[in-house]
């Protein structure tokens, strides 16, 4: 929870008292490592007490009232009709340093566009796609990622009722060589279904005899051998993903 984000909810004025209190509930899931905001839709609605159909109405107002920016994460690939398939930022100031977030789809990467201290910037905590030496950006590995971290987010949420605790995974040079490998082989489409597909699969989630997860990214991308056969697992997890949604 971000206190500052609240209080930024809760002094705006310009919408009505149904838009201020999704406003607020949304401001109360506010990451400040991240600057996201994940809840799903059905906490949003349980939290505010409206219905679904207006909890998104007023998301929608507010986003194009300029308060918030809406991200779709998922596309078409969300993992289940309890999850939210977007991510959210808060489009405000911060007091203290007169930094105001540029909006995430923007393509700003930094730079200065005038000597005042008020000038906009890509803040480092928005980036868990960490740069590691990349000296040119590429959007469908670093859609990949983004959608990667939304899903494990939500995941979070609807099994424990809370955000992930800590910093979210980076970008590393190495995820970024892993996903564009994968893409490369399959596209962008099925590699986001992949991703999801990891999620779907009881035994990555825990339910194995260690209970543990095995939820990163990595295990979605790689091609394993099996019996002396590769096994490509954007295959394994991409058909998991098709089969649940009926695709086939």
């Amino acid at each position: 929870m971000s206190l500052a984000a609240v209080h930024w909810a809760i002094t705006l004025s310009g919408i009505t008292p149904a838009q201020k209190l999704t406003l607020i509930v949304l401001a109360d899931h506010h990451n400040g490592e991240t600057q996201q905001c994940n809840p799903s839709l059905k906490r949003l609605s349980k939290l505010t007490g409206q219905a679904r159909a207006t909890v998104s109405r007023n998301l929608k107002t507010l986003s194009e009232k300029g308060f918030i920016e809406i991200v779709p994460m998922f596309d078409h690939l969300a993992l289940g009709a309890q999850r939210s398939p977007n991510q959210y930022y808060l489009k405000m100031s911060t007091p203290s340093s007169g930094v105001r977030l540029p909006p995430v789809s923007s393509g700003y990467q930094g730079g200065s566009h005038s000597e005042t201290v008020n000038r906009e910037v890509e803040p480092e905590v928005r980036t868990s796609i960490r740069e590691s030496g990349q000296k040119r950006p590429d959007p469908q590995v670093e859609e990949v990622f983004k959608n990667y971290l939304g899903i494990r987010s939500a995941h979070f949420e609807d099994k424990l009722g809370r955000p992930p605790k800590g910093s979210p995974p980076a970008l590393t040079p190495e995820r970024r060589k892993l996903i564009r490998a994968a893409i490369t082989r399959h596209g962008i489409e099925r590699v986001k279904k992949a991703v999801c597909g990891l999620f779907l699969d009881d035994w990555m989630v825990g339910n194995n005899p260690q209970g543990k997860e095995y939820t990163n990214i990595e295990r979605a991308l790689v091609i394993k051998k099996r019996d002396g056969v590769p096994v490509d697992q954007v295959d394994r997890f991409a058909e998991l993903y098709m089969e649940k949604h009926h695709e086939f």
